[in-house]
């Protein structure tokens, strides 16, 4: 930004929220200059429409004007941006979305932007997410006794309005950084990269002298400026889509929704199309690259197209998607639909609930093997959320809804909540699954509820601090159950005794046995498996039971065998774009980097770096932390002088610590890293721990 607006930006600090040091009116500008950009490349997929940026604009409230730091008329958006918010920004932002006279409606939403973590941002990120999780105003003023004093404290600053505002605010984190390579990238990308930088300080300047004067910018007229000036975009302007036939006017509104390629079949199957119209939707791809091998993707941005059945085009596809994830001969292509069935069913949950409470039933091999936590617990959630809405026209929930609400309760966020460690809650919830099924009479879900609890009461066994006699009880137990489970699966009519869940449940098994040391009898249990599963051969359950071996015959000191059956579980989950990032990878190549130590440090410390990086887009950030740390220890990359003050704390902590010193020193004129470790003082290394619980606790804190 020009050095003459730092006198005005002085001058800013008088509004309610505003920001108070150059540095925080440069993020804002930085922020509105991301929307921006955004609203340009919108307007190059269709010019006959408009968009505007308000920059400090004011809201008439009841008694009085409120003010935000940036508004988008469009799309009925507030945003609040601050770069190092504090408790009082928060609670201030809260008021002004009180005292907001659209707060009550559903198209107005509120968004609190900032590029640095706090306390009270964590606090409301939980009264968020309560928000999301009850179904009434009522139900959330009671839950919230449950909350931590500040948190209650923010939800007074909403007044009346408090459930109805939770529900329309989000946080986004943008630290600076990332902002800084959003705005290259996007920009490169529209005005090419030699324009880039120029266009980007053009339309800086503009945003911040429109931020002085509270002003709206009108971002057509900015692309002329543009244009005058001599950039202009290397975009292809889209055809005015109203022109279009109706299938393809269905099939880009359907697109328009989704961010993974969609099935070509299932997209024509859905909007009922020809051959004719397909070919007019890839000549409309044309110039963009629309149609894939995977399937059909919109890469551009639309707005205003409406077409009469949405929501029936919509749960079209999803029927088609849940069809195709029921199918084990098309798993592979049902992985790759894990976001798109997602997305789905946040869509549909209120018009039609029925497919989308028995969504996650039919989905959970594809969740689990794509092994995205935090996707695999809000898709469970949405369609719980779903079991308990009455379809349409309809007084009570059918039994077919309470059926999917028992398994997606064990499948679904207990099997999450067991990955993370919450083994308590996870024991409710099957619990919970478990009486459902009892009024219902449902053995099905009976047997699935022990196969459950057989892993969570290994998973208990594991766990740090376990007494000795305590964990051959848990591990006892999880034998008793797990056989108990394949006896279930075997007498029931739905399944008999040669099913692949009854392989699965051996697998768990011979899992908890090598855990307690019997690994003969493990042997005996992981055949008689990979004998059930041999017609899942490509799928989670036969893969899970692939890495296990490699397992045992490392524990056997079979290194080559263990790594060949390594090596075949990677080959039958390729990382690629087609078959996208899943835990099965990650998890493999965790085993491979811990069997292939001996034979090479380097190749280990690979194995575990892109583990972690794997498990980090997934959201495992615990098991992410895991692998760094295994990474840098196979790679020696922890000093001596720190590797002393580490003993006890946990890998997120150690790893954030390790990088924590790096920065320091990247930041030295000295070229070793083990030379300027050298002389590490304690009162050093006390500081540098300090710095990496904080920043270790933030990380944590993102699953949410």
């Amino acid at each position: 930004m020009p050095s003459d607006h730092d006198g005005r930006a002085r001058q800013s600090r008088g509004r309610r929220g505003g920001p108070g040091t150059f540095a925080g009116t440069n993020y804002q500008v930085s922020i509105a200059l991301c929307e921006t950009v955004t609203l340009i490349e919108m307007l190059q997929s269709h010019p006959w429409d408009s968009g505007h940026i308000s920059l400090e604009p004011r809201v008439l409230g009841p008694d009085r004007q409120v003010g935000y730091d940036i508004a988008i008329p469009g799309s009925r958006r507030r945003l609040e941006v601050k770069l190092n918010p504090t408790r009082e920004d928060v609670r201030t932002f809260l008021r002004t979305v009180a005292d907001d006279p659209d707060v009550a409606e559903n198209t107005t939403s509120y968004e609190f932007v900032h590029a640095r973590g706090s306390a009270a941002l964590r606090d409301l990120q939980t009264v968020l997410l309560l928000a999301r999780e009850v179904v009434h105003a009522t139900e959330f003023t009671n839950r919230s006794s449950e909350l931590t004093t500040g948190q209650r404290d923010l939800v007074s600053q909403l007044s009346l309005h408090a459930y109805q505002a939770c529900r329309r605010i989000t946080v986004s984190s943008m630290p600076e950084t990332h902002v800084d390579t959003v705005l290259r990238w996007r920009t490169d990308f529209i005005f090419g990269e030699n324009d880039s930088l120029v266009v980007r300080d053009r339309l800086r300047a503009r945003i911040a002298d429109a931020s002085q004067e509270r002003a709206t910018l009108d971002v057509a007229v900015l692309i002329d400026e543009l244009n005058s000036l001599g950039f202009t975009s290397r975009l292809v302007q889209r055809p005015d889509l109203t022109a279009l036939s109706r299938p393809v006017q269905e099939a880009i509104a359907v697109l328009a929704l989704l961010d993974s390629p969609l099935p070509r079949r299932v997209l024509q199957e859905a909007i009922d199309a020809d051959d004719a119209s397909m070919v007019e939707l890839e000549r409309l791809a044309a110039s963009a690259p629309l149609v894939t091998e995977t399937g059909v993707l919109l890469t551009w941005r639309v707005g205003g197209v409406h077409v009469p059945r949405f929501h029936q085009l919509l749960s079209e596809v999803l029927r088609s998607l849940l069809r195709i994830a029921s199918d084990r001969n098309q798993h592979h292509l049902a992985v790759t639909q894990v976001r798109n069935i997602a997305r789905l069913a946040v869509e549909l949950q209120e018009t039609d609930p029925e497919l989308v409470a028995d969504s996650y039933r039919h989905a959970e091999k594809v969740f689990k093997t794509r092994g995205n936590l935090q996707l695999a617990l809000s898709a469970s959630r949405v369609a719980l959320r779903a079991s308990e809405r009455p379809p349409l026209l309809a007084n009570r929930v059918t039994d077919e809804q309470l059926r999917a609400r028992a398994q997606t309760l064990i499948c679904g966020e207990s099997w999450v909540l067991q990955r993370t460690g919450d083994l308590d809650a996870a024991e409710r919830l099957a619990q919970q699954s478990l009486q459902l099924g009892e009024k219902l009479g449902w053995d099905r879900n009976t047997a699935f509820r022990l196969k459950c609890l057989g892993r969570l009461q290994r998973l208990r066994a594991e766990q740090e601090g376990v007494e000795e006699s305590k964990r051959r009880e848990l591990l006892g137990e999880s034998e008793r159950l797990l056989l108990e489970a394949a006896r279930a699966f075997a007498k029931s009519d739905e399944f008999g005794p040669g099913h692949p869940e009854i392989g699965d449940c051996k697998s768990l098994l011979a899992r908890t046995l090598m855990v307690a040391g019997r690994r003969r009898e493990a042997w005996d249990q992981l055949l008689e498996a990979e004998s059930l599963l041999e017609t899942h051969v490509g799928q989670k359950d036969w893969v899970d039971a692939l890495i296990l071996e490699g397992e045992l015959l490392h524990l056997d000191g079979a290194e080559l065998q263990s790594l060949a059956r390594i090596d075949e579980a990677l080959t039958s989950f390729p990382d690629s774009p087609d078959s996208d990032v899943t835990e099965i990878t990650a998890r493999a190549l965790a085993l491979r980097g811990k069997v292939g130590s001996r034979r090479s440090r380097e190749r280990s410390a690979a194995d575990h770096e892109r583990s972690a990086q794997l498990y980090e887009e997934l959201e495992d950030y615990q098991r992410a932390d895991d692998q760094r740390w295994a990474a840098f220890v196979a790679a020696d990359r922890v000093p001596p002088d720190l590797s002393r003050f580490l003993d006890g704390e946990r890998n997120g902590v150690r790893v954030a610590a390790v990088l924590a010193l790096e920065d320091e020193l990247a930041a030295s004129a000295k070229r070793s890293v083990g030379r300027r470790t050298v002389g590490l003082t304690a009162a050093k290394a006390k500081q540098l721990l300090a710095r990496a619980r904080l920043d270790a606790e933030r990380r944590e804190h993102m699953w949410r």
